[in-house]
């Protein structure tokens, strides 16, 4: 952290005629609106403006100019160069602080006929100590820059887009996002306590969807906007895949300037897993809205006690209420929920119950072991083709037959060689046991090294969803390992899908009975009109 004094004294000197009498000339530079720019930056404002700051000359603007003594005749001189000075009450007594730029061209010798003290300023303020005062100011600014990113997700992707030039304010005139910045002033009206206990809560990966009913509080939308960022960021989704976020506010954060998925109401709200209420009297009370939906929500977190409700636990906090479902419905049960509200919708793949979908967004992995048939490759390939051809991300790991998958289309599949029944490693992989991968044209492949289970899980790929059908014990018991280290570290847990034995999955939904027919029953299942076209 760059420590520098923003304030200089300058004596200009004395200055006046013999009957008057000499009189002081004083002033002081302060950096009070770099100041504010900064403090406004750290509060996902104005960010953009601050980093325009790359040289000296950059930082006049953020300069004030405090006159501590003038000579009558410079204060007249002042008067008539800035009318706003000449309403002043107390002709006497030093004027408030001035922008840098209007002293500066008020006071800036350029003739013969100016005032001793217009030129002894001229001199002044291309002085090494003036010079020295704006690049430690810049010095200064560059340093907050730095420390953006550290603060949070949200300024950590505003800073990364302005450095590599996608941030939208590239392509706008000055005027018109500097203008934008400053009309919202950062209001804080929860208590510490609030803002804490909300941070907490938008990390609980079961929160698919969160919502906001308020005057506005840019603390509360920045802290949602801020997580939505860092699930974007870790899982490669679009902002309002990764969080769903809605508002019913006065105030509104710009969604261009955050790269956020906010969307506002006028009226009406997209309840999510997570509502936060402030006290207001917009249309349902905030019972009537967290009860509205059967099943509808996991948290409601409000600034005021609401009392006891049916089914729900509650914590009453210093500036706080927190009401639980004492049966919360399922992460895919939440996204099922939003899944109209969002944007771009997506469409199901795969339906293979109520709050059981798996959605053309969802980055995911299938494995189909040699055990499963013929006709359940045949259904599943042509599913999974037509989902990746529409730009689905989806990877297959196939042992056995892969030629249903070449034949529906799909790019790219992975096939596992089986394990040597004749080994005594129990089922394990050998030491020659190899994955081969098929290039998208489906024309050669490429040897993958050993461990393949600890070579692909250990890509760093997300994935949403794995769809596990009769999968080798090698490759569940490497998923299970894997995202079991991956712990509390991903966004939210994956959604297993799988037939009967593998125990070490955890499986959220068990494929039992025919698969052939479950895979049916999973496509004819999804609702129609969201095939894409």
């Amino acid at each position: 952290m760059v420590r520098f004094e923003p304030v200089l004294a300058i004596d200009v000197g004395l200055y006046g005629d013999g009957r008057a009498g000499k009189e002081p000339f004083r002033v002081r530079l302060e950096a009070g609106p770099l100041l504010d720019l900064i403090a406004d930056a750290r509060a996902a404002r104005r960010v953009y403006e601050l980093m325009l700051l790359t040289r000296p000359g950059d930082v006049w603007p953020w300069i004030e100019v405090v006159i501590e003594a003038m000579p009558r005749r410079v204060r007249e001189h002042l008067s008539w160069q800035l009318p706003s000075l000449s309403s002043t009450d107390g002709v006497d007594s030093p004027p408030g602080p001035l922008p840098w730029v209007e002293f500066d061209h008020a006071m800036r010798p350029r003739s013969e006929d100016d005032l001793p003290e217009q030129w002894a300023w001229g001199g002044l303020r291309d002085s090494a100590p003036v010079r020295d005062y704006a690049r430690g100011l810049l010095a200064m600014a560059r340093d907050a820059v730095d420390d953006l990113p550290g603060l949070d997700p949200l300024l950590a992707h505003i800073v990364a887009s302005v450095r590599d030039g996608s941030h939208p304010f590239h392509w706008i005139e000055r005027a018109r996002f500097v203008a934008g910045g400053r009309r919202q002033p950062p209001a804080r009206t929860v208590s510490p306590r609030f803002q804490r206990r909300l941070e907490r809560l938008l990390r609980d990966g079961r929160i698919a969807s969160a919502s906001y009913r308020g005057d506005g509080d840019w603390h509360v939308l920045r802290a949602m906007a801020s997580e939505q960022r860092r699930r974007a960021a870790q899982t490669g989704h679009r902002p309002g895949h990764a969080l769903h976020l809605s508002a019913l506010s006065n105030l509104r954060p710009s969604n261009e300037a955050w790269g956020s998925a906010i969307r506002y109401f006028e009226e009406g709200l997209a309840v999510g897993d997570l509502h936060v209420e402030q006290r207001n009297a917009m249309g349902q009370t905030l019972r009537e809205l967290a009860n509205g939906v059967p099943g509808a929500g996991r948290y409601v977190l409000a600034d005021f006690d609401a009392g006891e409700w049916p089914g729900w636990t509650r914590e009453v906090g210093e500036g706080y209420a927190l009401y639980g479902r004492e049966a919360p419905p399922s992460r895919r049960e939440g996204m099922a929920r939003i899944h109209d509200r969002r944007s771009p919708p997506g469409w199901h793949v795969l339906s293979f119950a109520p709050g059981a979908c798996v959605y053309s967004y969802d980055r995911t992995l299938v494995v189909v072991g040699a055990a499963v048939g013929a006709a359940a490759r045949e259904r599943l390939a042509g599913r999974i083709a037509q989902w990746q051809a529409r730009g689905g991300d989806v990877v297959a790991w196939v042992e056995g037959d892969v030629q249903p998958f070449d034949r529906a289309g799909f790019r790219g599949v992975i096939a596992l060689e089986p394990a040597d029944p004749t080994g005594d490693n129990d089922g394990e992989p050998s030491s020659g046991e190899r994955a081969r991968h098929r290039d998208a044209a489906g024309t050669s492949e490429i040897e993958r090294p050993e461990a393949p289970g600890n070579q692909l899980f250990g890509s760093g790929r997300w994935i949403d969803v794995l769809i596990a059908l009769e999968p080798p014990v090698w490759v569940a018991e490497a998923a299970a390992l894997h995202w079991q280290e991956l712990g509390e570290g991903r966004c939210w847990p994956l959604y297993v899908v799988a037939t009967p034995g593998a125990p070490c999955l955890r499986a959220d939904h068990v494929l039992d009975g025919e698969l052939e027919t479950a895979i049916d029953d999973a496509i004819r299942a999804c609702p129609s009109g969201e095939e894409p076209p």
